[in-house]
C-alpha cells in the first residue's frame, strides 16, 4: 500500500533467501534484499521500518545501518518467533510495538466509528485487488491436516504463496 502513495517513497523489501524470488516477484518493491544483505544497505534518506518478522538479528541490522536515519522503527509480527527479543541499545528509535486494538481505538476517537469502517474498507479492498494474483487458498479439514499445515509452517516447508484455511 504504501507504495500508492504521493509522493510515493522508496520502498525495499527484506525476506529470507528461500523467500526471494517470490517477494521480488509481487511488484511491490522497488528493491528486495535478503537479511543476510541489511548491512549492505546505503542510506541515502530517512527511514521507515515495518517489522513482519520479529527476528532481533534483523532489527538490529536495521537499526546499526540505518542509525540516526532510522526514522521509525514499527514491530508488528512475530512470523521468526524463535528468534524474537530486542537487543539493549539499538541505535535510532526505539523499536514501537503495532498494537491492532489501540490503533482501532485511536482512529475511531479521530474519525468515528463510520470513518474507521469505510476507510478500513476501502484499504481492504485495494489490498484484496493486489494479492488476487498471487495468493492461492489451500483448505484442508481434521486434526492431521492442522498439524501437517502447522508443522509445514514450523519449519518453513509452506509456500508463501499458498494461505491456509483450515478446520477441524
Amino acid at each position: 500500500l504504501a507504495s500508492r502513495r504521493e509522493p510515493r517513497p522508496r520502498v525495499v523489501g527484506l525476506t529470507s533467501d528461500g523467500n526471494r524470488d517470490f517477494v521480488s516477484g509481487l511488484g511491490t518493491y522497488d528493491e528486495v534484499r535478503t537479511y543476510d544483505q541489511i548491512t549492505g544497505l546505503s542510506p541515502s534518506e530517512p527511514a521507515v521500518f515495518v517489522d513482519m518478522a520479529g527476528d532481533r538479528h534483523v532489527l538490529r541490522d536495521v537499526h546499526t545501518t540505518y542509525g540516526a536515519d532510522l526514522a521509525y522503527s514499527c514491530q508488528v509480527g512475530i512470523t521468526h518467533w524463535e528468534q524474537l527479543g530486542a537487543e539493549p541499545d539499538l541505535p535510532g528509535p526505539t523499536p514501537q510495538l503495532f498494537f491492532a486494538p489501540s490503533q482501532i481505538e485511536k482512529r475511531t476517537a479521530e474519525w468515528g466509528r463510520d470513518g474507521l469502517q469505510r476507510r478500513f474498507g476501502d484499504a481492504w479492498e485495494r489490498f484484496l485487488g493486489a494479492v488476487d494474483d498471487w495468493v492461492e487458498i489451500a483448505r484442508a479439514e481434521g486434526p492431521e491436516a492442522v498439524e501437517a499445515v502447522y508443522r509445514d509452517l514450523l519449519e518453513g516447508r509452506s509456500s508463501p504463496r499458498i494461505g491456509h484455511v483450515l478446520t477441524l
